[in-house]
């Protein structure tokens, strides 16, 4: 089954990275690297399954408070997020979604949290 995933994240190279991920797994990901445009299409996209976004979102709200944002928009929206920093995800209610660190590469990313979904 393919799904529609959002990527945030403002490191462009990572971003890049796990959206390429995703469409080599066989899934359509939809990439952004600040929260405003991400969060413009939460609300425009006729699809969307998945959000994972970078906990540490640099100016503007984080990622927990982006993720609460797109939950208002779409509640069954499934969550996640990725961080280089393991500290932060200590911050991180984990009924709200999964923490993955960044360390840990794109395609390890992008596998687990397919896995998350199918549980």
């Amino acid at each position: 089954m393919t799904i529609r995933v959002l990527v945030l994240d403002d490191d462009p190279g990572f971003r890049r990275r796990l959206e390429t991920e995703f469409r080599r797994l066989g899934h359509q990901p939809a990439a952004f690297g600040h929260w405003s445009e991400a969060l413009d299409y939460v609300e425009q996209a006729d699809v969307l399954d998945s959000v994972v976004t970078e906990l540490a979102l640099g100016e503007g709200p984080n990622g927990v408070s982006f993720a609460h944002m797109a939950r208002r928009r779409r509640p069954d929206l499934s969550i996640a997020f990725m961080t280089r920093e393991e500290a932060l995800a200590a911050y991180v209610d984990p009924h709200l979604g999964p923490v993955f660190l960044k360390n840990d590469g794109p395609a390890r990313i992008a596998q687990a949290i397919l896995e998350s979904r199918s549980r």
